[in-house]
Parts: structure tokens; C-alpha cells; sequence
């Protein structure tokens, strides 16, 4: 871990100096010169810095010798959010945006906030700050105090020393789109294989000829088979093998559906068993989950991966997960339970396992959202409303197709659609269960030609709050046709769109 930030938060003041905020009232300052701005936001970027259009709260400057004075204001379409924040994060960002370069001059090198000092808040609520802000150089850096007021003159927030750092250049590109180094992906990395003992392990279930090796291998037709020769008198192994597959299938939600079915009823009579509380389980999965962009995955294995990570979470170092691309043997599935990595990908005879890395990809072009119809399923819910803002404020989506069971019958459904008008959109909330096929083609159907389907963003969800230990087969197979069938009858039936996202 790297330590990024220390503080210290309090009640009271931590300094006894008053702020003076009288040269805040009235507005402007009269005895203060106004400095044109010219749509600075559009000329920052040479400079380094990108703002988007909720970050662009700088309306007006002006400059005494000792001071800055600025006008903020917090965009339209953020304001329903001010609730939500003591103050709100891009009215305080815009409030330091004078001391960037090309602002005020063209030739201060970027610099980066470092330390605060003596933070106040006064009240809450604000949409608009007047600002007076006063720099000094020192030896070690800028350090800038600020006294910040409302729109009537009502103390806000000071800040009695604010000290810059200059930005690092090296890794910074004008004119390009520079990757984020702090997002991270899954990268599999090679893991030395270990020589593994084969000596007290059971396999479970139908497996590939490849395993049958070993004369004290023993092999059940499935959990219940095995729990029933331990009750018989059998001792219980100190490993399980339990392979989960299901071929490729024309009806993907049904394989999907069967195999998770059968994945936790084989889970939770392993976890029920009390002699089989020592017994450590290997589940074995074929093309479950692609190591590289051409590797093939069957899509109902890769469910499995997400629900045995899951088991994995909630039983933590009891379970090892192998996926394999060829039929692999009881040897190989030993030694690979011998590295002590809980999951393991097999590839062309190679192990693999997943790490996180910092990502290098470049980010691609930013779609156009106002043309086309966005359908947000789920739309009337909480992460789909969430998700429906997101879109509007952000990215400029002008016409809204919510889908939801209840549709216009939904709790908030009304709200939703006035905030989203409100901001903007066009919107329509349709009742219609994309789990159904027919009913999410008769909705399709009603898009109009003008604006036509251009993404859409499955949100949609059943919850069945639980342990896997607790899970019926029914609540399973609620929770995965709410998103699989859905997600399923979405690809089949929007395929043929121009969609980009």
C-alpha cells in the first residue's frame, strides 16, 4: 500500500484567524478588472487538463494586485445531485480552476493540489461561488488561501493555505487521449506447475477417460453417491473432483440453466456433508473463461465460473477452480491443486492464472448518444435509473427506452420520467419482461424509425438474497432468467441493429 493522504477532521475551527469576507458584497468586486475567459475549457486541454461538461463551472474572473475573484456555477443538470454532498465535488473543483495555465497566463507549468490546510465549511447547499483566492510564492511551492461565499453573500467554505506541487510531464501527451494508469484488467500469467500426490483423490461425476489413472482413484456417478459410501463406512477423501461442463447448445439459457442446476445441488451436498467438512474440492470446467481475445468460450461454462467464484468467496481456500481446453488428467489436475492458486486456467498444456494489471489499451472513440434510442432494461429500478442519468448528463442520451415489468406502473416510474424530461431526453417506460421473447420483440417493434436503436444497457436483475447454502433451485433459476434470458433474447433479436454500444 502507498499512502496518498493524512488528515485530520473536526468539529471546531483549527485556527482562530477570522476570514474576512466584506469584499465579496457586493458583486463583483467594484474596484476589481475583469480578465476575459474566451471558452477556456475548450483551450485547457493543450495544457493538460480535460474537464467535461459537469466540471465546467468558471463563468467569470477578475484581479485586483493581490487577488483573484471568481464566479462558479454549478451546470443545471447537476444540481438535483447537490443533496447529495456537503458541497459539491465540481463546484470545488471549479473554484480552483484560476490557478490553472491558460487561465490567467500561458506560462505556469500544470500543478496538482497537495496540501490543505485549515478547510472550513460554513454551510451547505451552495449552486453558486463567489471566490476570492490569494497567492503566494514560497521556497517550497504556490500556496493559495481561499474564502468562498454564495450567490448572497453567505460564508461557504475557506480554506487557509492550499499548497501546489508541480504535475510530472513525462507521461503526459498533448493533443492524445492518454490511458488512465489507474484502471486494471485480468492478465493470466504462467504459474509453475508442482508435483502433486494423487494418492486420496475422488472423482465425482462424468468425466473424460483421462482421469481414470491410478489404481487407488476412486470415481462416484455423482455428490449423493459419494455421501452415501461414506455413510456406508467409506473414509472421506482429502480431495474431490468434480467436472462441470456443459456442451455447446443451441438453446444457450437452457444449458445455462442446467448446468448451474446441477453445479448447486453437487455444492450443497459437499457442503452439507459434515464428514466431508476436510475434504478440499476441484471443480473442472472446459473453455469456461477466455485467456486471450480468440480463445473460445462455451457461454454456459462461463456462468459456472462466476457462480463457483462465488462458492469460492463464501468458502474461502476450500475450493480450487481448473479450466482446460483438452482432456486432462488426474496427475496434471494434482499438480496443478499443488501450486495453492485457487484458480487455474489450462492452455495448450500450460497454466495460467489471473492477476490484475494496470491496463495499457488506448480509450476508444466516444460513441454519439444523442441520435439513436438507448433501452435501458431494469430502467425504472435503482441502477437503472442511475445508469439512465448517467447517460443524459454525461453523455448527451436524448431518447430513453426503459424497460421494466411494471413499466409506467413502476414505484418512482413517474419521477423518473419528469427528472429525465427535466434534463433533456425524450423518454418512454414500457411494461415488458426481457426474459420474455415476445414481448421484448413486440417493445422493439415500437421504436421509432427516426431515432433508431443504437445501445442498450441490461440493468435488469431479480435479487435472491443468500448463502449458497440456503439457494433453491427455484430462486437460482429466477436470478439467472432474469439476467440470461434477457441477456440472450437482447443479442438474438437486436443482432441485426447498428448498435454502438
Amino acid at each position: 500500500w502507498q499512502l496518498h493522504a493524512t488528515g485530520h477532521l473536526t468539529t471546531q475551527p483549527t485556527t482562530n484567524t477570522p476570514h474576512d469576507f466584506t469584499d465579496l458584497t457586493p458583486w463583483p468586486p467594484p474596484n476589481a478588472t475583469p480578465i476575459p475567459l474566451d471558452d477556456p475549457y475548450t483551450h485547457l486541454p493543450t495544457h493538460g487538463y480535460t474537464y467535461g461538461p459537469t466540471f465546467q463551472g468558471l463563468q467569470h474572473l477578475w484581479h485586483t494586485p493581490h487577488h483573484l475573484y471568481a464566479e462558479i456555477t454549478l451546470p443545471d443538470h447537476a444540481r438535483p445531485d447537490t443533496t447529495n454532498h456537503l458541497i459539491h465535488p465540481a463546484l470545488l473543483d471549479a473554484a480552483l480552476h484560476p490557478l490553472l495555465p491558460g487561465i490567467t497566463d500561458t506560462t505556469t507549468p500544470p500543478h496538482l493540489p497537495f496540501t490543505w490546510n485549515n478547510v472550513t465549511l460554513h454551510t451547505t447547499g451552495a449552486t453558486t461561488l463567489h471566490v476570492r483566492l490569494t497567492r503566494v510564492e514560497l521556497d517550497s511551492g504556490p500556496e493559495v488561501s481561499m474564502v468562498m461565499t454564495d450567490a448572497t453573500g453567505t460564508p461557504v467554505a475557506t480554506i487557509g493555505a492550499l499548497t501546489l506541487r508541480p504535475m510530472p510531464t513525462d507521461d503526459l501527451v498533448q493533443n492524445e487521449v492518454v490511458p488512465r494508469d489507474g484502471l486494471f484488467d485480468v492478465t493470466w500469467t504462467p504459474v509453475s506447475a508442482e508435483t502433486g500426490e494423487i494418492a486420496d483423490l475422488t472423482v465425482v461425476g462424468e468425466h473424460d477417460s483421462a482421469l481414470e489413472q491410478g489404481e487407488r482413484l476412486r470415481t462416484h456417478p455423482d455428490m449423493t453417491a459419494l455421501a452415501e459410501a461414506i455413510e456406508a463406512g467409506r473414509p472421506a477423501p482429502a480431495v474431490i473432483v468434480l467436472p462441470l461442463t456443459s456442451d455447446d447448445a443451441r438453446d444457450i439459457p437452457e444449458a445455462v440453466h442446467a448446468v448451474l442446476a446441477e453445479a448447486l445441488s453437487s455444492m450443497q451436498t459437499w457442503l452439507a456433508h459434515p464428514d466431508l467438512a476436510g475434504s478440499h474440492l476441484v471443480v473442472l470446467t472446459r473453455q469456461a473463461v477466455p485467456v486471450a481475445p480468440d480463445d473460445p468460450t462455451r457461454l454456459a461454462n462461463a456462468a459456472l465460473w462466476g457462480f463457483i467464484r462465488t462458492a469460492q468467496s463464501e468458502n474461502p481456500d476450500r475450493i480450487t477452480l481448473i479450466d482446460h481446453d483438452a482432456p486432462i488428467d488426474i496427475q496434471t489436475v494434482a499438480d496443478l491443486l499443488a501450486t495453492g492458486e485457487p484458480q487455474i486456467a489450462v492452455r495448450d498444456g500450460r497454466p495460467l492464472t489471473p492477476r490484475l494489471a494496470r491496463t495499457t489499451a488506448p480509450f476508444h472513440e466516444v460513441p454519439d448518444w444523442s441520435q439513436g434510442t438507448t433501452l435501458i432494461t431494469g430502467g425504472t429500478g435503482a441502477l437503472g435509473a442511475t445508469v439512465a442519468r448517467h447517460l443524459v448528463t454525461e453523455h448527451g442520451a436524448r431518447h430513453l427506452l426503459l424497460l421494466s415489468r411494471r413499466g409506467p406502473e413502476a414505484p418512482g416510474a413517474a419521477e423518473l420520467r419528469q427528472e429525465l424530461t427535466e434534463l433533456g431526453a425524450t423518454v418512454t417506460i414500457a411494461a415488458c419482461d426481457a426474459a420474455d421473447p415476445t414481448a421484448l420483440a413486440e417493445t422493439l417493434r415500437t421504436i421509432p424509425d427516426e431515432h433508431p436503436l443504437a445501445a442498450v444497457v441490461h440493468s435488469a436483475g431479480t435479487v435472491q438474497d443468500g448463502t449458497l447454502t440456503h439457494l433453491t433451485q427455484d430462486q437460482l433459476r429466477t436470478v439467472v432468467s432474469s439476467k440470461v434470458d434477457a441477456a440472450w433474447n437482447l443479442h438474438e433479436q437486436t443482432r441485426h441493429h447498428d448498435l454502438h454500444t
